[in-house]
């Protein structure tokens, strides 16, 4: 089967206008909210950054299995290095991580497969295994790897830990290339009264999907592309506003922020660019990004919950 040709993308779904408008849209400012729907199911293009064999957890057979895996930027294949497989391929989504698998009761047994048992005693779920999980975290689905060198080996780990850097590679890859071209900005918009308090301001990913409206979540994943700005704190409370669009005409909707609200970050180890605000999960176009998005919401979360004065136009020029 020929492989499609180089060229990351995912599938564009609309942007639809459907905020409030703040001030007279400027005509060279595009309107509408971007989305993309970049399901595991989409084409899988781009540069083929790995290509080797790893074994695959059959979650059906109960067995790991060898397949060759080739990574591209934004996707993978899967082709079957054993009887009755079938040539795959899955997309990547920004709001992925990568991890290695943790204890557990079941544990490998050698065979034709890689067999597991459920024995209390096994303190593994595939033994001495260098296994790693490939985790879209938002929609609860995930794949099992594992090195096909020989068990407990410093090869098989340090095989694990070249694909596992790979794999984010290709992560990262694909979700910046969802993004438009832009600069973080702390300073406010002069003909934009609303942005006064701004602190910092910049596209990130925001995961849209809703589950329980599709049929199969897989085919489904919506990422919207706003244009995010957190302000300093008022009246107990900062607000985390989301535009269509850098021009900040049109707010599409916003949070308020206080002393309670949690920010959850992934890991720069397994989901180096993931990040949540409550229960809303974002990507940003870097990991450096990411973390000037969690110091400004966490140095903003700590004058709430120690209940500091509103600041002064003097103090938010400092703080940026």
């Amino acid at each position: 089967r020929a492989l499609p040709s180089p060229r990351p993308r995912a599938e564009f779904v609309s942007a639809v206008s459907g905020g409030l408008a703040s001030d007279g849209a400027s005509p060279k400012c595009p309107q509408g909210l971007v989305r993309f729907e970049a399901s595991l199911e989409r084409p899988v293009e781009g540069r083929l950054l790995r290509q080797g064999d790893l074994l695959v957890f059959d979650s059906e057979e109960r067995k790991m299995l060898l397949w060759t895996v080739l990574l591209f930027s934004n996707g993978f294949y899967l082709s079957p290095k054993h009887d009755g497989g079938d040539l795959m391929s899955f997309g990547m989504s920004p709001f992925s991580e990568v991890r290695d698998v943790g204890p557990g009761l079941e544990t490998a047994r050698p065979g034709e497969g890689r067999e597991f048992s459920t024995s209390p005693e096994d303190h593994s779920p595939f033994g001495n295994l260098a296994a790693f999980y490939l985790s879209v975290f938002n929609q609860g689905f995930g794949f099992i790897f594992a090195s096909p060198e020989d068990d407990g080996s410093d090869v098989a780990t340090a095989l694990r830990e070249s694909w596992k850097g790979a794999m984010r590679m290709a992560i990262q890859s694909y979700s910046r290339s969802l993004f438009p071209a832009f600069e973080l900005a702390a300073a406010p918009m002069p003909d934009r009264p609303a942005t006064a308090t701004r602190l910092l301001a910049g596209y990130l990913l925001r995961d849209d999907t809703l589950v329980e409206d599709v049929e199969d979540a897989l085919r489904a994943e919506i990422i919207a592309v706003p244009y995010c700005e957190l302000h300093g704190h008022c009246g107990g409370a900062a607000r985390f506003d989301m535009y269509e669009r850098e021009c900040c005409t049109r707010l599409e909707s916003s949070v308020e922020l206080k002393a309670t609200t949690r920010f959850v970050d992934r890991g720069d180890d397994r989901a180096p660019c993931c990040f949540a605000i409550d229960d809303m999960i974002f990507s940003a176009r870097s990991c450096h990004e990411k973390h000037v998005w969690l110091r400004a919401l966490r140095n903003v979360k700590v004058k709430l919950f120690h209940r500091a004065p509103d600041p002064s136009p003097e103090d938010l020029t400092y703080w940026r």
